[in-house]
């Protein structure tokens, strides 16, 4: 871990983010807008998804290191004002993504518009944040990992691959979206299956449970398993019973495989080569998986 960095009493990352995600809510109306959408949509998405990704997020966090925020130095419990405090521990990101889906509702239903259209305007306006908050990250202390003993500016590389994918998706995607929902269910999707692999990267304080695994792996690996469920029961009217056993063996083959590579990484001597070949393995056939199940998805109203 590394010194955070400060401007004068206060944080210089909590600056910096808070200017991020100013320009990020001026972004969502923008696209909105673009979008057939009232600015105002956007904006209260926004604002709704920082409040909501904060408080989940750092009760992720709490729930993990609850003896750091909540115990003193003796073990005692010193109350509830630690988790209200920001420079003392941290907030998980997927608290972010709970935050974004869980604010989309509400605020379409006070917008009048519709949940599904308001999600994917808020693709790009979420990716471009997170792109930003990991390019700060280094501010905090936090970030870093090693590659084959090498290290590295683990954060950069999660924010290069992202902004990789949010080009990807603008040029390549997103004209092939009909239904509206498809976009932002891409872009989920592969978000989540991009951001897998530098998280193993990570040597600085990521929240662990069950000895080996990480809080975010389990985060992304159940948003990429809700996601392919929510396509199947939505779409049991017309699959057949094959179709639906097949997406589900498939998917957990892909994330027993790629379980087993962060396993692996954690507590074999397995040649790490060999075990990024399969974590890349298995990310690559859950894509094919998942995407392949929207398209179809998408296509039933084309």
């Amino acid at each position: 871990m590394y010194d955070v960095i400060y401007l004068g009493p206060i944080p210089l990352h909590w600056l910096l983010i808070s200017l991020c995600a100013i320009a990020c809510t001026l972004l969502a109306a923008l696209v909105g807008r673009k979008r057939q959408l009232p600015a105002t949509a956007g904006v209260l998405h926004a604002v709704l998804t920082a409040a909501l990704g904060l408080f989940i997020g750092r009760a992720i966090y709490s729930a993990v290191c609850w003896y750091d925020l909540f115990l003193d130095a003796m073990g005692k419990f010193q109350g509830v004002a630690a988790f209200f405090d920001p420079t003392i521990g941290s907030v998980n990101v997927m608290g972010f993504v709970a935050g974004l889906l869980l604010a989309a509702p509400i605020a379409a239903r006070i917008t009048k518009v519709q949940t599904a259209s308001l999600l994917d305007a808020s693709a790009i306006p979420a990716l471009t944040m997170y792109i930003l908050g990991r390019a700060v990250e280094p501010l905090t202390g936090q970030g870093y990992g090693d590659f084959m003993e090498q290290e590295i500016i683990v954060c950069w590389l999660e924010a290069a691959l992202t902004a990789l994918l949010l080009i990807v998706c603008i040029f390549f995607v997103m004209k092939k979206c009909c239904k509206p929902g498809t976009f932002f269910q891409y872009i989920l999707t592969l978000w989540c299956l991009v951001q897998i692999l530098p998280e193993s990267l990570r040597c600085d304080e990521a929240l662990f449970v069950f000895v080996f695994a990480r809080v975010t792996h389990l985060g992304l690996a159940v948003t990429l398993g809700l996601t392919l469920i929510r396509l199947l029961v939505k779409g049991r009217r017309y699959l057949s019973a094959k179709a639906i056993v097949l997406d589900v063996l498939g998917l957990a083959a892909g994330l027993g495989l790629a379980i087993g590579s962060i396993f692996a990484l954690d507590k074999t001597n397995w040649p790490k080569p060999l075990v990024y070949a399969m974590m890349i393995a298995a990310l690559t056939w859950l894509g094919f998986v998942i995407c392949r199940r929207i398209r179809k998805e998408d296509t039933q109203v084309c």
